[in-house]
């Protein structure tokens, strides 16, 4: 990527070499087994399936280190490695790219719906903090799943994205 070096992934190439790409956006705990074992399941349904690594080849194994990595992450270079897989993707199979994150992930399949406009976006658990105008050039669907009983995700979040998104 110009100007960040090299980026790392976990890909499962499906024997299709025109399916769609989804780019997986791992958890807080960084890309670990869990996460490239759903993209062999992605691989599976047969699509390409690329979980992107964000924090640099570090997995953390408790909540501390976790939390190390998330606040570690300097935003514009994940926007930018983000919206450079899925220019990778839209060069690969048959074209399409679509993101799916969960929880840390959740909240980076929304922003690189809003700084590369996949074709599609699945946010599970992530943050939707944003603003009605960081929403208004957004023309990526979106499909969220979350909890009623989440306190960090709560849905007075998840109400005032809908909100924001009307």
């Amino acid at each position: 990527v110009p100007g960040l070096g090299n980026v790392a992934g976990y890909l499962a190439e499906p024997e299709d070499p025109n399916a769609p790409t989804v780019l997986l956006i791992h958890e807080w705990w960084g890309l670990n087994d869990h996460i490239k074992a759903v993209a062999q399941e992605f691989k599976a349904k047969g699509f390409r399936a690329l979980a992107v690594d964000l924090f640099k080849g570090s997995v953390a194994t408790d909540r501390e280190g976790a939390m190390t990595q998330t606040r570690g992450l300097v935003a514009s270079e994940a926007r930018a490695t983000m919206a450079a897989w899925v220019e990778w993707a839209r060069n690969t199979g048959n074209g399409r790219v679509g993101t799916c994150g969960w929880c840390f992930g959740g909240g980076w399949s929304l922003q690189t719906a809003l700084a590369a406009s996949p074709d599609a976006s699945v946010i599970y658990y992530g943050s939707v903090k944003v603003e009605s105008a960081d929403l208004t050039g957004l023309t990526t669907p979106l499909m969220g799943h979350f909890g009623t009983l989440d306190k960090g995700i709560n849905p007075q979040m998840v109400g005032a994205f809908e909100k924001n998104l009307r």
